[in-house]
């Protein structure tokens, strides 16, 4: 979001709901084995084919399951989980921009940096400052919106 002088003033995005609890998983236990491998190891260099074997189904089954359990596939759902790991050192860190991909499980900083702009429509640098600001502004007595993207 920008003020008239074209300056940002907050975060806007389009949320999607990836519901987690157990009745989602309650036909589909496969699906909970590969959630929890995704959540322990998002840092790593994963592969569909190696979400698929944690849960001991073929590729396009995994496809299909994650298509219909989270609207998602599974490469997406990866995307979002290491993302929202970004965004959380962003906001609650001051670890450089360089070592956060490398935390998170992205390749380097450039693909870290294209995935917060395709999802977020902001580099890493601004989703950062956004958030300083807005600190900085609160404990000045000033109040400043900002609307976070759920991934």
């Amino acid at each position: 979001l920008f003020d008239a002088k074209g300056e940002a003033v907050g975060l806007a995005g389009v949320a999607r709901v990836i519901r987690d609890h157990d009745a989602v998983y309650a036909d589909h236990p496969e699906m909970h084995r590969i959630v929890n491998h995704v959540r322990q190891h998002y840092r790593e260099k994963l592969s569909i084919a190696d979400l698929a074997e944690v849960a001991g189904i073929s590729v396009s089954s995994q496809e299909r399951l994650f298509k219909k359990t989270f609207g998602l596939t599974p490469l997406m759902y990866l995307r979002k989980t290491r993302l929202n790991a970004a965004c959380k050192l962003l906001r609650s860190t001051k670890v450089g921009l360089s070592e956060i991909p490398v935390q998170c499980g992205f390749n380097d900083q450039t693909s870290m940096t294209r995935a917060f702009r395709q999802e977020l429509k902001i580099t890493p640098l601004k989703y950062r400052r956004s958030f300083s600001e807005k600190s900085a502004s609160r404990s000045k007595g000033k109040t400043s919106m900002v609307l976070l993207a759920g991934i």
